[in-house]
């Protein structure tokens, strides 16, 4: 069972603790939001608990706005170090999900990809986080909505898939 939650409940005006402070205290959704990431996380320290932590997942880089498609980067991880494997560009008829990051991706553990979403929901109240069916992060990603963005004002990640061992 997937889970989705969208910390939309928060007032972006409310000052809030430094999103470094792990301490922090958070209210409403940004709370539940900033939980349900710590319990993907929790749940992504199990599985990768025994085994040889190599692993590779791609990530996906889709605008809304783009009439071309997107991309997506192949990172493979092994002891620890993370690698960009390959990046391909796709259609738009293949995209998944509109990050609309404008920056490339960078390759990274699951364990950093936490940390950057776990400061994304505490920097961010309308966060989108999303878990795959085994309960690991899918998406963690935010959105300007085009309010004062004309191109490409995304942040975070969004992963198309992953799994243990080296990519086939």
């Amino acid at each position: 069972m997937a889970l989705w939650v969208a910390a939309n409940g928060c007032d972006p005006d409310t000052p809030r603790e430094d999103p470094r402070d792990a301490s922090a205290s958070e209210s409403g959704a940004c709370s539940q939001a900033v939980s349900a990431v710590a319990s993907s996380l929790s749940r992504w320290q199990k599985l990768e608990a025994g085994r040889d932590s190599s692993y590779w997942y791609e990530e996906e880089n889709c605008a809304p706005n783009n009439v071309v498609g997107g991309s997506v980067t192949t990172v493979e991880v092994s002891a620890g170090r993370a690698n960009i494997a390959d990046t391909r560009e796709i259609s738009r008829s293949d995209c998944q999900a509109s990050v609309n990051r404008y920056d490339s991706f960078k390759a990274k553990t699951l364990d950093e990809l936490y940390a950057d979403c776990t400061a994304l929901v505490r920097d961010k109240c309308d966060t989108n986080f999303e878990t795959d069916d085994r309960g690991i992060v899918r998406r963690c990603t935010w959105d300007d909505d085009g309010d004062q963005c004309f191109d490409n004002c995304g942040l975070g990640f969004y992963l198309r898939r992953w799994d243990f061992g080296p990519r086939n």
